[in-house]
């Protein structure tokens, strides 16, 4: 069997909570229109998110130039409703970002040169007009 028939490529795809609360219930669409169906315990979607993310940014640090890639994120991504950020360092020096989105939550590993732009950016951004008005 090839592997289009065993990996059927996904070009978009639904969710919704299952009845329980317990799990995101997925339908996703493939090239050919078929619908593939999965669930994925809530617990276990920063791992799935995780998991994604990190062999994409692999994979494509191998075949694809830099340079294409933030175009391609502008054009097809949704914004995610983050519902917290943290920041720290890691046990080996490096600068940690957790950014929660409900129960998941992602810790990107990130150049401690850019940890502090990152906070001001963040102080900068939580400052309301009228708290500059009356500074």
């Amino acid at each position: 069997m090839d592997e289009a028939a065993l990996f059927p490529r996904i070009r978009g795809a639904e969710g919704r909570l299952s009845g329980d609360g317990k799990a995101l219930l997925v339908e996703a669409l493939t090239d050919s229109g078929d619908v593939v169906r999965f669930s994925v315990d809530l617990g276990e979607v920063q791992h799935l998110v995780s998991y994604l993310l990190v062999w994409t940014a692999r994979l494509a640090a191998e075949h694809t130039p830099a340079s294409g890639i933030g175009e391609a994120a502008r054009v097809f991504s949704h914004p995610i409703p983050v519902t917290a950020v943290s920041m720290g360092t890691g046990d080996g020096g490096e600068g940690l970002l957790g950014i929660s989105v409900g129960p998941a939550e992602l810790l990107f590993s990130i150049p401690m040169a850019a940890l502090g732009s990152i906070g001001k950016t963040l102080l900068t951004a939580s400052v309301q007009p009228h708290e500059i008005a009356s500074a």
